[in-house]
Order: C-alpha cells, then sequence, then structure tokens
C-alpha cells in the first residue's frame, strides 16, 4: 500500500509528490492539491515540508447558493469580453449552476469589475443568468473567502517555516482533478495562490493515479516514496500553528490588483 505521513495527508500526495518529480529536482517546489482538504508540500531532493489545510467544501460548489459539482449544466468558465460576463457550460446546454472552477472566475472577474472589493463586500446578488436565477451572493464570497485563505494560509506558512520567499519557489505544481481546471489568473487574482506565482504555475494533472501505477510498477519508484516518506520528509501541524492562524486572517481579503 501507499505510505501515508498523517491523517490528512495520505499515499495520494505520496504517489503526487514522485509523479510530479518534487524530490527529484534542486529547484524549491510547492505542490498542491486543492480541495475540501488542501493537501500541499514545499521542497526539492533536499527535503520536503508537508501539511493539510481544511478548506472546506466551497471549491467543490457545496454551501454556494447556486453551486454544484462539476457535471453537466455547470458553469465552469467565467471571463470578461467587452466589459461584460460570459461563461461556458460543461455539456454546453443550458446553466443549471456553478461549479468550484467557474465560480473562482466569477468572482476574480466580479473584482476586476469593481463589483466586489478587496475586503470581500458585496451588496447584493450578482445574476450571471437572471433568466434562469443563477447568481453569486454574499455568502457565496465568503464561503470562498474562507476556503482561498486556508489555501493561501498554508503555503504562506510553509514558506515562513522554511525561511523562504515566493522568489524562492521556482515552480508550482497544481495537482488533482480540480487543480486541472482552475484558470491560473483567476486562482491568483482572488489570492488563492499569491498572484506572484502566477507564471510559475504548472497544471500537472492526476498526479495520484500516476504516481501510483509507477508505484505498482518500478521498484524505483517504491524506494523513491519510502525516502519521501522518511527521512527527506516532515509533517508540519496547522492546528494550533500561530503563524498559520494569523497568515488565515490576513489572506481573507482578496489582492487589489495583480
Amino acid at each position: 500500500y501507499m505510505p501515508c505521513f498523517a491523517a490528512y495527508v495520505g499515499g495520494d500526495i505520496a504517489a503526487g509528490l514522485v509523479a510530479a518529480g518534487v524530490d527529484q529536482t534542486g529547484d524549491v517546489t510547492l505542490f498542491i492539491d486543492v480541495g475540501t482538504n488542501g493537501e500541499m508540500g514545499l521542497g526539492s531532493r533536499e527535503g520536503i515540508c508537508l501539511c493539510a489545510t481544511a478548506a472546506g467544501p466551497a471549491f467543490e460548489g457545496a454551501q454556494i447558493d447556486c453551486g454544484m459539482a462539476g457535471v453537466a449544466g455547470a458553469i465552469n468558465e467565467v471571463w470578461l469580453e467587452d466589459g461584460e460576463l460570459r461563461f461556458s457550460v460543461i455539456g454546453g446546454g443550458e446553466p443549471r449552476g456553478i461549479c468550484g472552477s467557474g465560480l473562482i472566475d466569477a468572482v476574480a472577474a466580479m473584482l476586476d469589475l469593481g463589483i466586489v472589493d478587496e475586503t470581500g463586500r458585496l451588496e447584493e446578488n450578482f445574476y450571471l443568468d437572471r433568466e434562469r436565477d443563477i447568481y453569486i451572493s454574499p455568502h457565496d464570497i465568503r464561503e470562498l473567502q474562507l476556503a482561498k485563505a486556508a489555501i493561501c494560509g498554508g503555503i504562506m506558512t510553509l514558506l515562513d517555516d522554511a525561511g523562504l520567499g515566493t522568489r524562492d519557489i521556482g515552480r508550482v505544481a497544481l495537482a488533482g482533478g480540480f487543480g486541472a481546471h482552475i484558470n491560473r489568473r483567476s486562482a491568483c487574482r482572488i489570492g488563492l495562490i499569491p498572484p506572484e506565482l502566477e507564471d510559475k504555475i504548472e497544471v500537472v494533472g492526476n498526479t495520484a493515479g500516476m504516481g501510483a501505477v509507477a508505484y505498482i510498477m518500478s521498484a524505483s519508484v517504491r524506494e523513491r516514496i519510502a525516502k519521501i516518506n522518511g527521512p527527506i520528509s516532515r509533517y508540519l501541524e496547522l492546528s494550533g500553528n500561530e503563524f498559520f492562524m494569523e497568515a488565515y486572517v490576513e489572506q481573507m481579503m482578496f489582492p487589489e490588483t495583480i
């Protein structure tokens, strides 16, 4: 079986680190798997520090007024065109709601338009499709702020623990099924990922699956994972971590610009 680091940093992350090659590079890599639990690692072949944040279900469309999973009928992309918001729908039919990637895009565009300010203030529901009653509410903004603050707070805590800054990161490996559908610019616009890292983001896909297959097929990969799970990695517990608590609060704000 795939070894686990801790209760919320499991075998999927061990597989992902190997598939993304984090343990084989001299450059500092930030590995992120965004979901209800945001699991991440920071490091290189010299060592990897891992942590997990409780982001909540907003990225998966839950606890969002018009939220839904990323299935047919979900608005999955939103963008500005000639000063107006446009969107695409999974499956190409009529929209029935909005999924996590669409929510991130929509709020990024609303920030650009000044509909939402850096504090997250939204005066009233903002309609993406009034005819079908699909909107972003003030409650949705708060749920997204809580989720993105947890992820970015975790990133900043890993950096602080390592004595590094964002400038020291050579690559951001964005993993997982949800990560594959996140618009990099939108993620940075809302502060899910520090804006200065936008050009370093690489979508690496289902690294858990790729790493698991490699683990089964290759003795050398099993040796690498054993090494990652032992001498070159450590787990950073964020509950009760004072720096994380402060970073979490600070990251509630949206960036003014990027």
